[in-house]
């Protein structure tokens, strides 16, 4: 998606695990041929800008900085540990797609599956 949509869209992944090193980061990266800009967010300020719950979460914002669609990049899993043989749903490329052509997105909101993020406590 990145090839694709990078023209026109500014993707950045967000690591919020307070003790991952950027050479972990690096290291995940070549092996997964990872290519996205990234940023490690050791003091969760974007997690809280952006109230991200759970990893991996899409925030997909326009070009006003609103959010248009939140949630997971596809339905490939439905549960903790529990994947479809087979991606039906395409749900951030469609919103994508959608975006960069002015159409509405739909669905705006999907579930993310994963691990919840741990948050501090608010005061």
């Amino acid at each position: 998606m990145y090839d694709k949509y990078g023209q026109n869209v500014a993707f950045t992944a967000v690591f919020s695990t307070k003790s991952l090193k950027k050479s972990e980061v690096k290291a995940f990266a070549n092996e997964y041929q990872f290519t996205l800009p990234f940023v490690i967010d050791r003091k969760h300020k974007l997690v809280e800008r952006y109230d991200a719950r759970t990893t991996p979460e899409v925030v997909l914002l326009n070009a006003q900085g609103q959010e248009v669609y939140r949630g997971a990049v596809d339905n490939q899993f439905f549960g903790l540990g529990k994947y479809r043989p087979k991606t039906t749903e395409f749900y951030l490329q469609n919103a994508l797609e959608a975006l960069v052509s002015g159409k509405p997105i739909v669905p705006a909101r999907t579930e993310a599956v994963g691990c919840l993020i741990n948050r501090k406590k608010s005061s």
